[in-house]
């Protein structure tokens, strides 16, 4: 059997200009079978944002390894459950986006990932930078997101897991108040990412967003 070189990643999550709390959050888990990585983005319009996504965090957390046992790995109906937990939740407008991957100790070149909303999932690596998950926008530039965790009309058919084989690649998740900054300063964040160091990543990154972004930017990179 294969094994599993041990994953590591760096993350950070930084409050935006002028606001009062940080609505984002991460989620980092490992057992005997593999990891989980999951990006949250609280949905700044709601009343609750940021409390749906301690809700999420916690109710993942604990519910988790049941899903992930054996060949049949649920990424989807993990975080459709998650969705059915806040909208049961007594209270108004818990909604949050996500980003999530799960890497099998078993197969160390296959990942599952999934997202819902417009926090996004790239893979880099010395060739490029690509975003592998989908928008769910209205449209490109618009800010109106149509999906999330926490809408009582989602159907399960709204949670998907995708399946990508990866070689040496690196990837990152993150939310919207990081890749507004990226995409508008791809080849300077590209070079940081592709770097080997991760002290020298987390600096670079980390001097690059604070001061400069008016809406929490957090991001998770694994390598």
């Amino acid at each position: 059997m294969s094994v599993m070189k041990k994953v590591s990643y760096i993350e950070s999550s930084i409050r935006g200009i002028g606001k009062g709390e940080n609505q984002d959050n991460i989620l980092i888990l490992e057992n005997e079978n593999g990891y989980l990585f999951v990006v949250f983005d609280g949905v700044g319009s709601a009343i609750n944002s940021a409390e749906a996504t301690r809700l999420a965090k916690e109710f993942i957390s604990n519910v988790w390894n049941d899903f992930f046992k054996g060949p049949d790995l649920k990424l989807a109906w993990l975080m459709a459950s998650t969705n059915s937990y806040l909208v049961s939740y007594p209270k108004k407008e818990l909604l949050t986006t996500y980003s999530a991957v799960y890497i099998p100790k078993s197969e160390p070149k296959i990942i599952l990932y999934s997202s819902l909303g417009d926090s996004r999932i790239y893979v880099v690596n010395p060739q490029y930078l690509e975003q592998i998950s989908e928008d769910d926008k209205l449209s490109a530039n618009s800010n109106y997101i149509t999906k999330c965790l926490g809408l009582e009309h989602l159907q399960p058919d709204d949670f998907k897991q995708n399946r990508l084989n990866l070689y040496d690649d690196k990837l990152l998740l993150c939310t919207d108040g990081f890749y507004h900054i990226l995409e508008a300063n791809l080849l300077d964040f590209f070079f940081t990412l592709i770097k080997t160091n991760p002290s020298s990543i987390r600096r670079s990154l980390n001097a690059k967003l604070i001061g400069n972004n008016d809406d929490d930017a957090t991001y998770l990179l694994i390598q």
